[in-house]
């Protein structure tokens, strides 16, 4: 948004462009006039604090991208959909439980 807005297209082209609204564009905007690089990031948000940091979010990540679990072919989410609430970066509260086994195909 920020690298469109220094191109000079008007906050409602860059939203359709985006996938955002105008409102949000000038918000984005704002905060990046304001603090420069540093207002990029997103503010704190109320509730609980997270119990995750990123490097545990990492290495989960890598290990469901770079390796398979003993006995199974693939990891996938629980059945019941307990993860499909999944988002990266702390919004799961309970990551490990995210990732479960998947059985092999044989065994379905």
């Amino acid at each position: 948004m920020i690298l469109l807005s220094t191109e000079g297209f008007p906050g409602r082209v860059i939203g359709e462009r985006v996938g955002v609204t105008a409102e949000t564009v000038s918000k984005w905007r704002k905060r990046f006039e304001q603090f420069r690089v540093a207002g990029l990031t997103d503010a704190p948000r109320s509730g609980r604090p997270r119990s995750i940091d990123d490097d545990k979010v990492t290495e989960v990540i890598n290990k469901t991208l770079h390796s398979k679990p003993k006995g199974a072919t693939h990891w996938s989410t629980p059945p019941d959909g307990e993860g499909s609430r999944a988002q990266c970066h702390g919004h799961q509260p309970n990551l490990e439980s995210l990732w479960v086994k998947a059985p092999p195909p044989g065994d379905l």
